[in-house]
Formats: structure tokens, sequence, C-alpha cells
């Protein structure tokens, strides 16, 4: 246990595809899951087709999203909306998360002094390499619009070379 009056720091690591994002693999490259492609999938089936690719996006956009969400609702609700590149309602989730630690951080600030808490969120994606930072600069002006506030991350994780999920761990893990 911590005496009282040290310093603390809360770290968030977000990773963003099939977290912020969904997709869907068909055994080559993942396909989005968007308005758009659903709008595609949805078009094909009543056309006929039996394309696997159609199939599994009909099957995500109908699954129920579970008990958290308004009653009859579906994963279509979580799909990217125009040009976005992360899906809206996850992005919330992820700024309502970085708005709780910001006031938990602020109260043990208040009771213990200034500078006893800090918070970083750190990116752990692959979006972390320079040939993303357009993206992450979307992703950062729709956090920026739930948190009411300017976003953008504290810092990254290094750029390893990444095959296994335990890689990126690694880095997670290095970072800290």
């Amino acid at each position: 246990m911590e005496a009282a009056g040290s310093a603390f720091e809360t770290l968030i690591f977000v990773d963003i595809d099939g977290v912020l994002n969904i997709g869907i693999h068909d055994g080559a490259s993942p396909i989005m899951f968007n308005e758009q492609n659903c709008e595609l999938a949805g078009k094909y089936r009543a056309g006929g087709s039996t394309s696997i690719q159609v199939q599994k996006m009909l099957s995500v956009m109908e699954r129920p999203s579970g008990s958290n969400e308004a009653a009859g609702a579906t994963l279509r609700s979580l799909a990217c909306r125009g040009s976005e590149l992360c899906s809206d309602p996850l992005v919330a989730r992820l700024a309502a998360i970085i708005s709780a630690a910001t006031v938990a951080t602020d109260a043990a600030d208040a009771g213990a002094g200034a500078g006893a808490g800090r918070l970083r969120v750190v990116l752990a994606s692959n979006w972390r390499k320079p040939k993303y930072v357009e993206k992450v600069r979307g992703l950062e002006q729709l956090l920026s619009r739930h948190l009411n506030r300017p976003f953008t991350f504290d810092d990254t994780t290094r750029d390893g070379e990444e095959k296994v999920a335990a890689d990126r761990l690694g880095c997670i893990g290095d970072y800290v």
C-alpha cells in the first residue's frame, strides 16, 4: 500500500482495430463493418446472393448487441458511419472510460495535493505507426467531441513488430 501523498499513475492503453471498429474476416483482408457495407450486403441478399462474405456481414449486422443496449438493438448499431474508421458508440464508451479515469485522478489530486496522480492515455494500436497519423487525428477528433474538450493521445507504445497478441502485450509491458 502506498503512503499518503505518494504519486500514482493511471494508464489507459488503447487498441483500435477490433476494439473501436469491427472487421469481418473472410480469409483474406478483413471487411470493414460500416454502414456502406451493411447496405451492400442487404442489396446482395435481396438479389439472391449466397456469397460467404455477404452471409458473414448479414450475420454480424443482425446479431443482438447484448444486454447493455436497447431491446432489439443489433450489432449494426456499432457499424462505422460515413468516412469514420471507428464506431461512434464504441468511441463514446472509450470517452466515458477516459472521463471516469480523469475524475478519479482529479479526486486523488484534491485529496493528496497537486501532482498526486496522473492519467495517460496511450495508443497501443497499429495505428501508432507514422503512416496512420491521419487516422489517429480523426479518432482524436471523435474523442474530443465525446469528451467536450480537446483530446490527443499522451503517448504511444514502441513501434515493434507484432505477429501475435503476445507481441502487442510485450510492447505494453515495455512501456510500463
